[in-house]
Parts: C-alpha cells; structure tokens; sequence
C-alpha cells in the first residue's frame, strides 16, 4: 500500500477512535459512572455550553469528573442493558424550533398578502361594476 494511503486510512481510524472514545465518556457520565474525586479539564478557543471563560489562558473551560476505567467487555455489557441514546442536543432543537417558527411566520405573511391583493381586487372590480 502507498505510503499516503496508508497514512490518510490511519489518520481517519484515529478520528473515529477519538469520537467513538467521546461518545463512551458522555455515555458513562451520563449514567454516573465517574470518579469524583478526579476531574478533568476541557479547554476550547471558542464557547460551548456550560462553558467559563479564563481570562489568563484566554480559553472557555469546563471541568467535568473523569469516567471510570473499564474494559471493553464492562462497557459493552453495560450498553446491552444501557444502550446509548443519540438524542438531539438542545442547540440542535432549538434550532430546528426556530426554523419551524420562521417558515410559520413566512406562511402567514404570504397568506395574508395574498387574501389583501385578492380582497383588493375584488374591491376594484365591485368599484368598476358602480
């Protein structure tokens, strides 16, 4: 195999490792399975929620407690009686809310534009049958 072949594959099996690791870390804290007396610091250049900002390091942090370690068959006995539920984050459907509310107004503005130029008409042509 070609050197930037191989490279591209593994660059793109490290992506999904570090994603499918996410997922396994939101899931165990979403059942409580964390270490208390360890927390962990996630940094980001950019606001995410529940974010602070630290004005020295100029970044938005959030601390979170780390998840405790299990191996590979704990963690997939746990998903067979706790399986992952990809929910829509809150951002997610808030934005899916507001795209509804808009096409609503959009409706509304295009029916009542259309029922007044209708109206309008009618008003015409009842002023020309006079």
């Amino acid at each position: 195999m070609k050197e930037q072949v191989q490279v591209l594959i593994e660059n793109k099996k490290e992506e999904i490792r570090e994603i499918e690791l996410q997922k396994k870390e939101k899931h165990l804290r979403d059942l409580g399975l964390v270490d208390e007396n360890k927390i962990e610091r996630i940094e980001s250049p950019y606001f995410f929620n529940g974010a602070e900002y630290d004005y020295d390091k100029r970044v938005y942090f959030k601390n979170v407690p780390v998840t405790l370690e299990l191996s590979d068959e704990e963690y997939s006995e746990i998903c067979l009686y706790y399986p992952i539920e990809e929910q829509i984050e809150k951002e997610d459907y808030s934005e899916l809310k507001m795209k509804k509310d808009i096409s609503t107004i959009k409706f509304w503005v295009i029916f009542w534009s259309i029922l007044s130029i209708v109206t309008a008409f009618i008003a015409v042509i009842a002023l020309m049958a006079n």
